[in-house]
């Protein structure tokens, strides 16, 4: 049974890689998407089983505690108000879907399954790095409208591109410094990188790889290898700067400070209405929340602010404020408005224990690193896009997430014990 689960869980994350393309440039019907719930609740009923069969306990993992918690919150802000039952169980699936996935990653996956997995999504990623090209260069797709296997024409399509270029730049360095990859392999991929967040209009993966030069000594002793790879970054950085430039001129100086706090603070999408990454919880709390407690604290309640394909699936909130507040965008505004200060900090406290748990693990194995830092980046996506609440790369989110337990349950095996205090650990 788990072999079979094993090559399911495959299956999901390369299935969200490439469906998109296939229906925002091949025509097929946008109810593939949903084949990813029917692979869930398969891989959750053949964990549960499993557990049956061999008489085994679910071990205990924090994170998924936090899950729990979180949908307590959610379950108490829906009974109080009592709204759709509909949207509360479509706000469901949009959010635990992926604490599902990251829950049955960690019983049924192993460390050889890890490295299988990056294996692909390096294949992956060369893959969608010429369809990239192809779409900016021949089709004149641009901006956010790019989004490489992920799809096209969509505005703000290219988030999922955003967290996969990121990824594949912090795979790359950890397996560079830990003599698994060439220096040749990690500066094209860096090269690459940084051309399709020029073609694509990804500015923030500047700021991300700064920070991960920034963040990557963590791990690596300060020495000549070190500063010969800040050197090269800093050069292709610099030739892919002159491409971005070249290609949006008015976005010459957006790494001046000036640009990122106008950028992060002021600036909106178009109106007066819009949100803004930083400021939206303010102006949910100045226009929507007034003096509204129950809602501050925990939420207009899970679904109240959900939207769909499906017309009984969008909410009275979305259909009156969707189009110009366009919350969608970004996932902390979402969870803020369905679930309050106390779900928002819930849910950030799922990526800070596995921030915490992979740090200080990270010396026992190159994919704890990994995971260490892609979880930081996680909290970046939280506030920056809506990557965490969609299927697209969702489900390669929450399994790169889920290697730091994984890696501790084989440990747990290999030797045999289930001692309190490593299952506390997870």
């Amino acid at each position: 049974m788990i072999l079979n689960l094993k090559y399911i869980v495959y299956f999901q994350i390369i299935y969200n890689c490439f469906i998109k393309i296939f229906i925002s440039d091949f025509k097929l019907p946008s109810f593939l998407n949903y084949v990813t719930d029917i692979i869930n609740i398969i891989l959750l009923i053949g964990v549960i089983i499993n557990f049956k069969k061999n008489k085994g306990n679910p071990i205990k993992n924090t994170p998924i505690f936090i899950a729990y918690i979180l949908f307590f919150i959610n379950l108490i802000s829906f009974l109080i108000d009592f709204s759709n039952p509909a949207l509360f169980l479509w706000g469901f699936r949009n959010i635990y879907r992926f604490f599902i996935f990251f829950y049955c990653c960690i019983h049924i996956l192993n460390k050889e399954d890890i490295i299988k997995i990056f294996h692909i999504l390096e294949k992956i990623y060369i893959i969608n790095f010429f369809i990239c090209i192809y779409e900016y260069f021949i089709r004149g797709i641009q901006f956010d409208s790019l989004g490489g296997i992920f799809g096209n024409n969509t505005i703000g399509g290219n988030g999922p591109l955003n967290v996969f270029i990121i990824l594949m730049d912090i795979y790359y360095f950890i397996m560079y410094f830990n003599k698994q990859k060439s220096m040749f392999s990690l500066v094209v991929v860096l090269a690459t990188s940084l051309i399709l967040a020029s073609v694509a209009e990804l500015k923030i993966v500047y700021f991300e790889i700064i920070l991960l030069l920034i963040l990557v000594p963590i791990f690596i002793k300060f020495n000549v290898k070190m500063i010969i790879t800040v050197i090269l970054t800093l050069l292709i950085g610099y030739g892919a700067l002159s491409i971005y430039i070249e290609l949006y001129p008015n976005n010459e100086g957006f790494l001046s400070l000036d640009f990122v706090e106008e950028y992060a603070l002021n600036s909106s999408y178009g109106s007066s209405t819009d949100i803004n990454r930083l400021s939206a919880i303010s102006t949910i709390n100045e226009r929507y929340f007034l003096n509204n407690t129950k809602y501050k604290f925990i939420g207009m309640g899970l679904g109240n602010a959900e939207t769909s394909q499906i017309s009984m699936l969008n909410s009275t909130f979305f259909k009156r404020y969707g189009d110009t507040f366009k919350y969608t965008w970004f996932s902390h505004a979402f969870m803020y408005l369905e679930s309050g200060y106390i779900g928002l900090i819930l849910y950030i406290s799922f990526f800070l224990k596995i921030i915490y748990d992979s740090f200080m693990s990270k010396n026992k194995d190159i994919y704890m690193s990994i995971a260490f830092l892609f979880s930081i980046y996680c909290i970046i996506f939280l506030f920056y896009n809506q990557s965490l609440r969609i299927e697209t790369m969702g489900y390669t989110i929450f399994f790169v997430l889920s290697i730091p337990y994984i890696l501790k349950r084989e440990e747990l095996t290999d030797e045999k014990s289930c001692s309190s205090n490593n299952e506390s650990w997870i």
